[in-house]
């Protein structure tokens, strides 16, 4: 890609994912991928989850999300 050229993001959905002995296929609304190695990054939709029933709930916990900025840290801790 050029330089100049600027990324094109598009989304789309997972319907079904499907392991071989090499490797994964992703079926999704814009045709089949295939990989060596996939991550399930679909946060609560939770494809290969609720593809192989193993969502387990941690009683409890509820939904949570984390977030972090820092600005002039120094690369060298001090210690006290």
């Amino acid at each position: 890609m050029p330089h100049d050229a600027a990324p094109r993001w598009s989304t789309v959905g997972a319907q079904a994912v499907n392991f071989t002995q090499q490797t994964v296929q992703i079926e999704t609304d814009a045709g089949t991928v295939q990989a060596r190695y996939v991550i399930d990054a679909t946060g609560p939709s939770a494809v290969l989850g609720r593809q192989f029933r193993s969502i387990e709930p941690i009683r409890g916990f509820g939904i949570a999300s984390v977030y972090a900025h820092w600005e002039h840290v120094d690369e060298e801790p001090t210690h006290a």
